[in-house]
């Protein structure tokens, strides 16, 4: 899934160096944003859930320790 991601950013990035700067301003301008705060949400999940896992196995490694004593 992230080589797909990592495509599509960089095909959109050739798509925006090559525009033609016509009138269309505007929608190359939401379509950057949307391109970003994607790519920046995908980010976040990403981050969240691996601190979430390894708190997980934090906290299951101690319980497992808990048991033994």
């Amino acid at each position: 899934m992230s080589v797909v991601i990592v495509i599509l950013a960089v095909n959109f990035t050739g798509i925006v160096v090559n525009w033609d700067g016509s009138a269309a301003i505007l929608n190359m301008g939401l379509a950057i944003a949307a391109v970003i705060i994607g790519l920046g949400l995908i980010l976040y999940v990403r981050v969240t859930s691996h601190h979430h896992s390894e708190a997980g196995d934090r906290s299951e490694s101690q319980h497992s320790l808990e048991d033994h004593s």
